[in-house]
């Protein structure tokens, strides 16, 4: 007997694949969190790397000069960020007790601090009241029933003193604390200077893995991710240093004191999506409410971080990113609590590159296309079926604004031919849809159609008249809607008619003087097996 075939769910596959992966990416985090600081690194040294080997300098010569350098940079700017964090502990107790002071200013000024002190007290004289009732000392003083009438032995104090530390022992509880960050810092200086070296070699097997079959597409894959976040990666980079230059010299200018150290952090916390910009304020205006006993300098503090910060958002970052990302907000907040979970703050800085990787994968592996259609900032439905869409929910002001939008971006014809034709001809193929939603539809299409030609009212006419009668269903009259709107934009006075007005005993009832040309409007790809050849007593029937 054949052994019996195993059928497994068609979600269960994927499903199980997604669990095994991010069950790796959190108990392998150790390796590859190193290794993707390395690759981000990796990706910002290569062009210094591909200019050195321009002027013929060798290639390992020229990675350890972007090495070298890199790492120069990163030890100035601990030296300096390490003297001014010296400089702060020193600075501490003044500023306790200016803020200490404000506090109790504010406390005593204001209403609320009144009642919360009041409630305080009233809660300390309860409590007060109810330890003398248990028999506990009060905070105030010993109860007089806990105080014994015998005399009592007074105890012998014992001390318990360590044996004094070795250098040795010294020595390690100092390096100890700093294993873990040496190790993952030495760990990305391996990762760098072995995925410079071997970059094309990397290359290659990323390509075979991705699809040999299909070079075309795994080549562009990879041009495509490292071109993205290596952009991306030098914008923020450009943007950030931007904005913590102007924050350390407007700190200087306005007498917060360490401004160096807060513009270094304003510049590495904004790698933070959203979070980052926050956390930098929170530091030097804390500060500057301690440095002096007056309010200017918070005042003038926090001006300098908003006008910055809107700066930023609205001038800087769409000139400097632009498409660079390809990321909806949506997602570039959703990766930020995914990597954070799984890789701690390390995984805050890196979410935003490495999702940007996933969606170039998603865009480029078929099987993958989801991650783009989830994350990507692309639109995924068109002009004509969000039109649709919103319709076919009844929002009739969102169908009009999308309207409004196509018809400032191009024209009215366009939208008549391209969107609301469109439009209903995905209504018409949608065999399953009864004739109570295309009713319902249909009505929803006259409102917009009505609200459009309501704008259009002063239009000059040329005198020609003609005539849109719908061919069969309430469709095909929202179809003869559209036509008689097109050509009124054309200067052409245009009527519509329902498919009863073809009735035998209805037919007479048309009014056809000066009417030159009558419609008959079908949504069909066939519209002749509908029609019916017939010739009325002027005009001609075009189907």
């Amino acid at each position: 007997m054949p052994p019996a075939k195993t059928h497994t769910s068609p979600t269960t596959a994927p499903a199980a694949t997604m669990a095994i992966v991010i069950a790796a990416l959190y108990f392998g985090r150790d390796i590859l969190v190193p290794l993707a600081l390395g690759t981000l690194l990796a990706f910002i040294l290569t062009p210094l790397v591909t200019f050195l080997r321009r002027y013929w300098v060798p290639k390992i010569a020229a990675i350890m000069v972007a090495v070298g350098v890199a790492l120069a940079l990163v030890g100035l700017i601990t030296y300096a960020v390490a003297a001014q964090l010296v400089q702060l502990a020193n600075d501490l107790p003044t500023y306790q007790s200016n803020i200490a002071a404000k506090i109790e200013r504010v406390q005593t000024a204001s209403p609320a601090g009144t009642v919360f002190a009041r409630a305080a007290e009233t809660l300390r004289a309860l409590d007060a009241q109810l330890g003398r009732r248990s028999g506990r000392p009060s905070p105030d003083g010993p109860s007089s029933r806990s105080v014994p009438t015998t005399s009592v032995t007074e105890p012998i104090p014992v001390v318990v003193q360590a044996p004094p530390l070795r250098p040795l022992d010294i020595l390690q509880k100092l390096v100890a604390p700093l294993m873990g960050p040496l190790g993952t810092a030495g760990l990305v200086v391996v990762f760098v200077v072995f995925i410079l070296l071997e970059r094309e070699e990397l290359r290659d097997r990323f390509i075979h893995l991705f699809g040999g079959d299909d070079m075309q597409r795994s080549t562009q894959l990879i041009s495509d991710a490292a071109t993205r976040v290596s952009r991306f990666l030098l914008m923020q980079l450009v943007v950030n240093i931007t904005y913590g230059i102007p924050v350390g010299i407007g700190l200087a200018l306005i007498g917060v004191p360490n401004a160096i150290l807060w513009g270094a952090f304003a510049t590495v916390l904004r790698f933070i999506p959203y979070l980052g910009p926050w956390l930098a304020a929170v530091f030097p205006v804390v500060l500057a409410l301690g440095s002096e006993p007056g309010w200017s300098m918070v005042a003038w503090t926090i001006a300098l971080f908003a006008v910055l910060e809107l700066a930023s958002n609205n001038f800087a970052e769409p000139w400097l990113y632009g498409t660079s990302t390809g990321l909806s907000s949506f997602a570039i907040i959703l990766a930020a609590i995914f990597w954070t979970v799984l890789w701690g703050p390390l995984g805050l800085f890196l979410s935003t590159p490495l999702t940007v990787c996933l969606v170039v994968i998603g865009r480029h592996v078929p099987r993958l296309a989801f991650l783009d259609v989830m994350l990507g900032a692309s639109p995924v439905l068109s002009t004509a079926e969000r039109f649709h869409q919103r319709l076919v929910a009844g929002d009739v002001d969102e169908a009009l604004a999308i309207a409004e939008e196509e018809i400032e971006g191009t024209s009215v014809q366009v939208f008549y031919d391209d969107i609301a034709l469109a439009a209903l001809l995905k209504a018409e193929c949608q065999k399953s849809s009864r004739m109570p939603d295309r009713g319902e539809l249909t009505t929803n299409v006259a409102t917009v159609l009505r609200e459009l030609g309501s704008e259009k009212q002063d239009a000059s006419r040329s005198g020609r008249r003609f005539l849109c009668i719908a061919g069969r269903t309430e469709l095909d009259l929202a179809a003869a809607t559209v036509l008689a709107l097109r050509l009124e934009e054309l200067g052409h006075v245009a009527e519509t008619r329902k498919h009863t007005a073809l009735l035998k005993e209805r037919i007479g009832e048309l009014e056809l003087n000066d009417v030159e040309i009558i419609f008959l409007c079908y949504l069909s790809e066939t519209p002749a097996f509908h029609a019916h050849a017939s010739t009325l007593s002027s005009g001609t029937i075009v189907g």
